[in-house]
């Protein structure tokens, strides 16, 4: 991750995974129609990172805003949309909260357009957070066994800011609101990480997040 990158996160106030998920973002590709399922707004912070200059239309769900624009869902049921209606879904930071997630992967697929893309975050090694639940952590043979069926296929799951000392360093800096002792504790986590990468092996395995993507035959 770049340094400027890293720097500009800390004083914005995010979470060294944030950071690391945003920094991600740059390298996602949406065009034409999609539907954001986790965000109210492109007041959410990670699109200042995309490239929407091929996006015609997002739509962009809530269930208890009541705001005029947004589109009412509850995603723990079938979802009040027409098939094969969007070339991408994005479902940042939302899986964990969602109870029945089978039914919102099917209700994915049927709303995507043939050729249409998921792309999505989930957090693994991460604290508790109640939004308004906090129910799973998916690891990576999860994602990709969930995402296993005949309409898709370019599966992925790849690990995003991996590493035992960015997790602990993680851990510990949640409790602290001193972001000078923040941004010391995740520039650590990432020079130890490096380090423990050179003379080891196993660091995915210590993954506070994944990157999931699948493409609609």
């Amino acid at each position: 991750m770049n340094l400027i990158h890293l720097i500009s996160s800390i004083i914005k106030g995010y979470s060294l995974l944030r950071a690391y998920e945003n920094d991600y973002v740059k390298k996602i590709k949406i065009d034409g129609t999609g539907i954001d399922l986790g965000a109210k707004s492109k007041n959410a912070k990670y699109y200042e990172y995309f490239n929407l200059e091929k996006v015609t239309h997002i739509d962009f769900v809530d269930y208890y805003s009541g705001n005029p624009g947004i589109v009412e869902l509850d995603l723990e049921k079938p979802l009040k949309l027409k098939s094969s209606t969007y070339n991408f879904v994005l479902m940042f930071n939302i899986l964990e909260h969602i109870y029945n997630y089978k039914n919102l992967f099917d209700e994915t697929v049927r709303i995507l357009r043939s050729g249409g893309k998921l792309h999505g975050f989930v957090p693994f090694m991460f604290h508790y957070h109640p939004d308004p639940n906090d129910y799973f952590r998916f690891s990576e043979q999860a994602l990709t066994n969930i995402l296993k069926r005949k309409e898709l296929f370019q599966i992925k799951a790849i690990p995003i800011c991996y590493g035992p000392f960015k997790v602990v360093a993680s851990v510990i800096a949640e409790v602290l609101k001193n972001r000078v002792m923040r941004a010391f504790l995740y520039a650590s986590g990432i020079c130890l990480d490096k380090i423990l990468m050179k003379i080891s092996s196993g660091g995915t395995r210590y993954s506070m997040a994944y990157y999931f993507t699948a493409t609609k035959k």
